[in-house]
């Protein structure tokens, strides 16, 4: 059964981003993509091409890879990615996003670049050691690449260079997240707040504080009803983990009215909360609300896997992976929604390039395993289950003991795969979480029906019944797969 990690994305937690794709600060000036939309017209990629002939440069070949992939126009999309990897300035996230579709091995490719652009940072702070932004792009250079012992050095010299500044501190307490480290996170915001009350400090201390379990720190009286426009930006994420606070407070209404205020002018981190937000608190205002979403390719990826658009959301999740190639986030988003659109390869490549930044996240495996077990590779299942540890794959996740339950099934062990099964149903009804339950049931129905048991019937109503009211994909694709007769999801 694969799982992501959706329930965390309640909290504000911004994007590590190279200083470069973070300047100037969203804050005060209002965010332009760096990369294009899927929505390219084929206008569009005709200026794009004209451009691009006329004077070529990065920024329009990117927009040119992007657009002629989508619009099939394959040898247009070859000469834009053999321009890009021709540039040594080319950012990381280009390099990769031309190589992707032309060289296979994309794991072996990125970290190939990021040793180059490692190395190149180095070299420019042999001369510029008192450099804090070298040293937070270098950490999470390491990140990406999975040494965070060596991230963690280069984050806190970073630090210690220049403890105040919004860009170090956010990437500084990022990283601590990432770390599973949030009382880190909110000590070098209090630092720092004491110094300067900058509102998207403020805004990272709350979430930190309710990330690690603490209480919301006292703020004192902030005027945020009467914002000019160019500070309503600048305070966006403020005002929303104020509505967070209130939500979870259980003042709903104060809550709303808060982040209606956050989402008249949003920085790409609100956009993308808006749209959890949305869609799991206030549906009544998903046609209400005129948000953009074309501005973060992470709630366009959720957005359009929640339309049933699963191609175009894997597309938008791929955007999201290179944004933060360090998170586990993007790669479970993308790797959970491939397998819903039977694209376990693809699934695979995603599962395997998350791993790499995150060598022992459990849910990644179990997304790996799940992939390999579709694709009839049960032995490399079964070498991915066996790195986990047996109390966490027998006891601890729903997902994964599904998964072992499917892996049994593979093997004809019937009765273990189906006491596997009910085991992560029953965990999750514990849990409360129905919508898991529900995938667990279906996915058991659909191995007793490929196993022809005596119980497929049975078991096939009672997930039917069990599943009928709740509305998420995932469960309507497996009571599709369970149940043809249900019409045709698109």
């Amino acid at each position: 059964m694969i799982g992501n990690k959706d329930a965390d994305r309640s909290l504000l937690i911004p994007k590590w981003l190279s200083y470069r794709k973070s300047f100037p600060p969203e804050f005060e000036i209002p965010r332009t993509k760096d990369l294009p939309t899927i929505s390219k017209t084929r206008a569009g990629f005709n200026d794009d091409y004209l451009r691009f002939k006329e004077s070529p440069n990065l920024t329009v070949a990117c927009d040119l890879l992007h657009s002629s992939v989508v619009l099939d126009e394959i040898e247009v999309a070859r000469e834009a990615a053999e321009f890009i990897s021709s540039q040594e300035n080319a950012p990381i996230a280009a390099i990769e996003l031309s190589r992707r579709f032309f060289e296979g091995d994309s794991r072996a490719n990125v970290l190939t670049s990021i040793g180059k652009e490692i190395s190149r940072v180095r070299r420019t702070l042999r001369d510029q050691n008192r450099n804090s932004l070298l040293w937070v792009e270098l950490g999470r250079l390491f990140t990406i690449k999975g040494e965070r012992e060596k991230a963690r050095r280069c984050v806190l010299t970073a630090i210690q260079l220049d403890g105040f500044n919004r860009y170090i501190v956010r990437s500084a307490g990022r990283f601590f997240i990432h770390c599973n480290e949030p009382d880190i996170a909110y000590r070098l915001a209090q630092r720092a707040i004491d110094y300067d009350r900058d509102p998207a400090i403020l805004a990272f201390q709350i979430n930190s504080s309710m990330l690690g379990g603490g209480r919301t720190p006292k703020l004192g009286r902030i005027s945020i009803d009467k914002l000019a426009q160019h500070e309503a930006l600048r305070y966006s994420e403020l005002v929303a983990s104020l509505g967070v606070t209130e939500l979870k407070a259980g003042k709903e209404k104060q809550a709303r009215r808060l982040f209606q205020l956050a989402w008249s002018t949003p920085t790409e981190t609100v956009t993308a909360h808006a749209e959890w937000i949305i869609r799991n608190i206030f549906p009544v205002l998903r046609e209400k609300e005129r948000i953009d979403y074309s501005i973060s390719a992470e709630a366009s990826a959720w957005r359009n896997y929640y339309d049933l658009k699963l191609r175009t959301a894997i597309d938008y999740a791929r955007e999201w992976s290179l944004e933060e190639p360090y998170s586990t986030h993007p790669f479970l988003c993308a790797s959970g929604i491939a397998c819903s659109a039977q694209d376990y390869e693809r699934a695979i490549d995603f599962a395997h390039e998350g791993l790499g930044a995150n060598p022992q996240d459990h849910l990644l495996k179990n997304n790996l395993a799940f992939a390999y077990l579709k694709r009839g590779k049960l032995e490399a299942a079964k070498q991915v289950l066996d790195s986990i540890p047996r109390n966490v794959r027998e006891t601890e996740s729903e997902f994964l003991i599904a998964t072992s339950g499917l892996y049994e099934f593979k093997r004809g062990n019937i009765e273990r795969g189906r006491e596997y099964y009910l085991k992560a149903f029953s965990l999750c009804k514990r849990k409360g979480n129905l919508k898991a339950a529900a995938k667990a049931l279906l996915s058991l129905a659909i191995a007793e029906r490929e196993a022809h048991t005596e119980t497929a019937m049975e078991i096939r109503d009672r997930a039917l019944a069990e599943s009928e009211t709740i509305l998420e994909p995932g469960i309507k694709l497996l009571r599709e797969a369970l149940l043809p007769s249900l019409g045709r999801i698109r």
